[in-house]
Order: structure tokens, then C-alpha cells, then sequence
């Protein structure tokens, strides 16, 4: 017996990642009251599922006595580059090659969120001038981490909430991980007088389920690209016409192109595989300490004088900063 990833049923789960959700392809978004650009990469999501089954082989076998235990998703950026033109303001990049944790956890460390109902904001957007008339806001709920008591038969829960002595067999013995997200890069539209011409971002992630302690690996998925690019007409940004010509892509594997053309864009994709979840552990771990993907960027953007300005008391499609999401 143990516990193990569970068979895939399409009534139960989906173990491919997906780049078609709702709202998945947005436009770069233009502020000119607080001058900044927002630019959002593609939505990605998927679920999978752990089930204990007695009397059936598994992959982590149960503790002799119950102890307490984390299950779920550990996501990693494992390379990120990022451009952005201001034309004679010079033109600011960086490219990270170190893979680095990408968690926004406060309580459930390294995995990449606590279980929740992520609030996404939507930008309303005009028209013609492409400027921010209001925010919406869309929830989502997610399940990408679990805390569960793991023993002889099989996911438990205590007897008496205190005293951890005695445990029974749950009667939920199935963990569905579910996680989406949209990450996003907000920089300043103006630069030393100097506007914005072109920003583009590409990254790769690779994620795991895995189970702690012991840092069991119960799945990896392949690595994927997320990348998105914008060209901006120069001294137009307050009437916004033509609109800027923007791109945003969601590839199977490593990919460091930067694509500006649809048609390109789309004969790439169709030579790409289905990105499907493996069992185990496949190629490198994961990376669980350390600086996170979050950290590192604002740092850049801060240091490169980039961070855009947004008062608190102004609901926007960012707040200040909050660098990926």
C-alpha cells in the first residue's frame, strides 16, 4: 500500500498543462496617469491528483506511526530574460541562467501557494486610447499545496485536535492539486523623458509534486516556455493609435525566441509536443531554498530605476510590485 499519483480519468484530472483558460491571451495594458506599461504572459493550469490505496503497490509507503506531512507543487524558473527598449534612454536586460524557487507562500514553503482563492485582477481597458477605465477582479479557487497526517492506514486526521496521539483513517484518501497563474511584468512607460519602445520577457519553468518531509518526488512535468513581446510606436502613447503590436506564447520545452510575428509564431507551435506529467522524479530536483524568482526581479527592476509608481489607494492591475503575479 502507499500513496501514489492516481491514474488519469478525465472525470478526475487533467495531467497535462494547458495554455487555453480563460483570459489566457491578454493585451499589454498602458497607464499614462501613473506611466507605466503592463504586460501579461500567457495563463497556464492543471490539476493532478495523490490517492492512498490499500493493498495496492505505491510510491511513498506509509510511516509506521502517523506524522504530520506537506504535499504538493514546487515550481522552479529555471531561465528568464528580460528586454526593454526606451530608445536613446538606452535599453535595460538581464538574463538569470540559475534556476531559483518561484513560491509565493507565506506559510508553506517551498511550495508555490498556500491552498486559496487567488483574486486575478482584469483590466477594463478602452478602445481607442488603451488606457485603464476600472478593474475587475476574477477568483480562482486553487488547491496547489495540502497538510495531512500520512501513517499505517493511510491519510489521517486526529482524534482529538489536542492531543496528537490518536488518528484515525481519513475518509478523504484523494489530494487534488489544482493551480493556475498569469505572471506578469509592470514596468515604467517613460525613461529620462524618453518613452517606451519594446518590452519582451521569456521564461522557463519546470515544476514537481513532491511530499515533505523526506522531499519525495511524486511527479515532475516538463519544462515549459511562457514568453510575451510588445513594440510600441513612439510619440503616440497618449492616444494610443495604432494600437502596440503585442505577442504572448506558451510552448512545450526550452525556448529562448523572442517571436514578434504571428505566423512564425504559430508554424513553431504546431512542431511542439503535449506537455504531459510524469511519474517520479525526471531529470534535475528541485530547487527549494534560496532567494525566490519574486525577489530576484524586483531587486533588478528596482536597482535599474524600472519599478512603475502606483498610489495604494488606486486599485490597478498591480499594486506596487508584486513582481511575477
Amino acid at each position: 500500500m502507499g500513496l501514489r499519483l492516481a491514474p488519469t480519468t478525465a472525470a478526475a484530472h487533467v495531467d497535462e498543462i494547458s495554455f487555453d483558460g480563460p483570459g489566457s491571451q491578454r493585451p499589454p495594458v498602458y497607464s499614462g496617469t501613473h506611466d507605466y506599461w503592463f504586460q501579461p504572459l500567457p495563463r497556464y493550469s492543471f490539476e493532478t491528483t495523490l490517492e492512498h490505496r490499500p493493498g495496492r503497490g505505491g510510491e511513498l509507503a506509509p510511516p509506521q506511526r502517523y506524522r504530520a506531512m506537506t504535499f504538493g507543487i514546487v515550481l522552479n524558473i529555471l531561465y528568464e530574460f528580460i528586454e526593454i527598449d526606451y530608445g536613446d534612454a538606452g535599453t535595460y536586460w538581464q538574463r538569470w541562467t540559475r534556476p531559483v524557487n518561484d513560491s509565493v507562500s507565506r506559510d508553506t514553503m517551498p511550495f508555490v501557494h498556500e491552498p486559496s482563492t487567488q483574486i486575478l485582477p482584469i483590466p477594463m481597458v478602452d478602445e481607442q486610447s488603451n488606457e485603464v477605465l476600472r478593474v475587475v477582479t476574477e477568483e480562482i479557487s486553487i488547491n496547489p499545496s495540502y497538510e495531512r497526517f500520512y501513517g499505517p492506514d493511510g491519510l489521517g486526521e486526529l482524534l482529538n485536535p489536542f492531543d496528537q496521539s490518536g488518528y484515525r483513517a481519513s475518509n478523504h484518501q484523494r489530494l487534488t492539486l489544482r493551480f493556475q497563474d498569469q505572471p506578469r511584468l509592470s514596468v515604467r512607460a517613460t525613461k529620462h523623458g524618453e518613452q517606451l519602445r519594446s518590452m519582451s520577457q521569456v521564461l522557463w519553468f519546470k515544476f514537481w509534486v513532491i511530499g515533505t518531509p523526506g522531499r519525495h518526488v511524486f511527479a515532475t512535468s516538463p519544462p515549459f516556455t511562457l514568453g510575451a513581446s510588445m513594440q510600441v510606436v513612439p510619440g503616440r502613447m497618449r492616444s494610443m493609435r495604432p494600437r502596440p503590436k503585442s505577442l504572448s506564447w506558451g510552448i512545450a520545452g526550452r525556448h529562448r525566441q523572442v517571436f514578434t510575428d504571428q505566423a512564425r509564431l504559430e508554424a513553431y507551435k504546431r512542431r511542439q509536443p503535449r506537455l504531459p506529467i510524469r511519474r517520479g522524479l525526471r531529470g534535475r530536483r528541485p530547487v527549494l531554498t534560496g532567494q525566490i524568482a519574486n525577489e530576484r526581479l524586483e531587486d533588478w527592476v528596482r536597482g535599474t530605476g524600472l519599478m512603475p509608481i502606483v498610489p495604494s489607494d488606486r486599485q490597478e492591475p498591480i499594486r506596487t510590485f508584486d513582481s511575477h503575479r
